[in-house]
């Protein structure tokens, strides 16, 4: 069992800004420009996969957006920056609780 619960005020943006995205792929990075930003952006090439070019150290070219949470990314600013460090979607002020039940337990509850 998962239980992923988002605040409401947060859930609601979420909700507006999933059902009129313009956006296909967003990440959320610190920019090689100034490593300390947090910025939100979506893959220059739309066939890059970020994962793989992240590893081999590969330059990733982002169209940066105004906002500055996946959960409500704003508009493409016209700036492209290179990513420094990928970060995960949601920052950690923006995550709920988190419940998870593996299997073996929910198992050893019935023994």
């Amino acid at each position: 069992m998962t239980s992923f619960r988002l605040p409401f005020r947060q859930l609601s943006t979420y909700r507006r800004t999933m059902s009129s995205a313009s956006w296909s792929r967003l990440i959320r990075f610190n920019p090689r420009s100034a490593p300390s930003t947090v910025l939100i952006g979506e893959p220059v090439d739309p066939e890059l996969d970020v994962g793989l070019a992240s590893y081999k150290s590969q330059e990733i070219k982002v169209n940066v957006y105004s906002g500055n949470t996946v959960l409500d990314a704003g508009q493409q600013t016209g700036k492209e920056e290179v990513v420094e460090r990928i970060l995960s979607p949601l920052a950690k002020n923006e995550v709920g609780t988190i419940r998870c039940i593996g299997l073996n337990v929910s198992l050893a509850f019935i023994d």
